[in-house]
């Protein structure tokens, strides 16, 4: 997800923390033979009269339920030294996509930022990213974490010590947040309050030693019990290439269990992903058989991580696949607990059993690079250079909840984070609104006494 180049590497998953089972999403490969488009925000990330400025990368997205973040590096502003500077930003959505909020800068600093990573923790985004310090110009030397909710941006946690913070992702479940660093060294934090205190930053490393590679290429899962954290890594008395190892959590990363070796093979193993279901866990990664050619293979296991089967492979690659992107992008569990991934050969690809690729649906030729997959509770969204590509047209119906009465806005928020608008024709007539409210007859005529300037809008905002 426009992860730093740091040689040959096959990604098969990036962020994939599903956290609470989602509400059912009807997701065929059909469904992105030819995507839609759900909102047009290149344009907000440009620089106006002067192109040069519109360098962007990295863009990543994340949802909890119909509350969307899209984030991304951008070298719009210019650094103390006349230099250009890379700068953090966001843009979010409460209602699946249908409406944007404005673009924000989360790090607004002299120095540079870079790599962010997201996730969604009710309508909190949880942004980590790293830092340039005067100790290091041009080295992201210092992990960053910033909660974004309701308009406001707090930086919640800074690491004091160097730690190269670059992989950057965050997992989220409920109020259960995540955070992995490194390339080298992986550090990692976690939060139980939505991401706003976090635990002092820990380094994944059981040897002790500081040694290049000794925990790389670290990818999380959260299967609603236990938090799955892989890596490749370093092992003692394994063959001469590194190896893919898995620890797992009872309490969201605070406290770990002993390492557990997955692959010990004489080719070279990297780029590891952990995804499924509460039944069933597994890790797939890639293994080089030579320049160009690859085989993506799978772990699983039916008890919470303990044992392994043999390796299974799934498919076979040859080309040219250089940088953390690798052949397959990125892989989703759904709420039926299938699997949904994204080839960068431009396919969707779906799995019922996890280990077999069952549909493979070419994307439009024009739609490749895409550099986000994110699945909410009713689409699934896509995203390159600032499009958001979504499984169901702009501005379709989203289903809601059942009508009930709500106490205060706050209430109302958890189940309709936009508000709610009596019909379609409803007009705001105080402050501008940000976000667009759901249209829900039944839902305001329960709790029309909210709607205190008598606008036919319940809890705008």
């Amino acid at each position: 997800m426009g992860r730093r180049v740091t040689g040959s590497v096959l990604l098969l998953a990036t962020a994939l923390a599903i956290g609470p089972i989602l509400p059912a999403v009807s997701l065929t490969p059909g469904d992105f033979s030819s995507p839609k488009i759900s909102a047009d925000l290149s344009k907000d990330t440009d620089t106006a009269g002067n192109p040069a400025k519109n360098t962007r990368y990295g863009f990543e997205l994340a949802a909890d339920g119909e509350n969307l973040a899209m984030v991304w590096g951008d070298y719009r502003l210019d650094d103390q030294y006349g230099a250009r500077n890379n700068e953090v930003y966001i843009r979010t959505s409460g209602n699946s996509g249908q409406t944007w909020g404005p673009v924000i800068n989360l790090s607004a600093q002299p120095k540079s930022d870079w790599e962010p990573g997201v996730a969604m923790s009710g309508d909190a985004a949880i942004v980590a990213f790293g830092g340039d310090t005067d100790r290091c110009n041009g080295c992201p030397e210092v992990l960053n974490i910033i909660r974004y909710s309701n308009g406001q941006a707090e930086r919640v946690f800074k690491s004091e010590e160097f730690t190269f913070a670059v992989e950057n992702y965050v997992y989220a479940s409920g109020d259960n947040v995540f955070v992995t660093s490194g390339e080298s060294e992986i550090h990692h934090t976690t939060s139980r309050d939505g991401g706003k205190t976090w635990s002092p930053l820990r380094v994944w490393s059981p040897s002790g030693k500081n040694d290049f590679n000794e925990r790389s290429n670290s990818r999380a899962f959260f299967d609603g019990s236990t938090l799955y954290h892989v890596a490749r890594a370093k092992v003692e008395g394994s063959l001469s290439q590194p190896d893919i190892v898995l620890r797992t959590s009872s309490d969201f990363g605070l406290s770990w269990n002993a390492d557990v070796r997955i692959s010990n093979t004489a080719q070279e193993d990297f780029t590891p992903v952990v995804y499924g279901t509460s039944s069933e866990i597994f890790v797939a990664y890639g293994v080089r058989l030579s320049e160009r050619r690859f085989d993506v293979v799978v772990h699983s296991s039916k008890d919470s991580g303990k044992t392994w089967s043999a390796p299974q492979k799934v498919t076979s690659l040859e080309d040219n696949f250089y940088g953390l992107r690798g052949p397959v992008l990125d892989m989703k569990t759904l709420a039926n607990g299938k699997h949904m991934g994204l080839l960068a050969s431009k396919e969707i690809v779906f799995s019922s059993d996890g280990k077999t690729l069952e549909s493979r649906s070419p994307i439009s030729r024009n739609l490749n690079e895409f550099e986000g997959l994110t699945v909410g509770s009713t689409a699934a969204f896509l995203v390159k250079n600032g499009v958001v590509y979504s499984s169901r047209p702009a501005g379709s119906e989203v289903a809601s909840p059942k009508p009930k009465r709500y106490g205060n806005c706050s209430a109302m928020y958890k189940d309709f984070p936009s508000g709610v608008a009596q019909s379609a024709a409803s007009r705001n007539k105080g402050t501008k609104i940000r976000l667009k409210p759901v249209v829900n007859a039944a839902v305001f005529k329960l709790n029309s006494t909210l709607d205190r300037d008598r606008d036919g809008l319940l809890c705008e905002k």
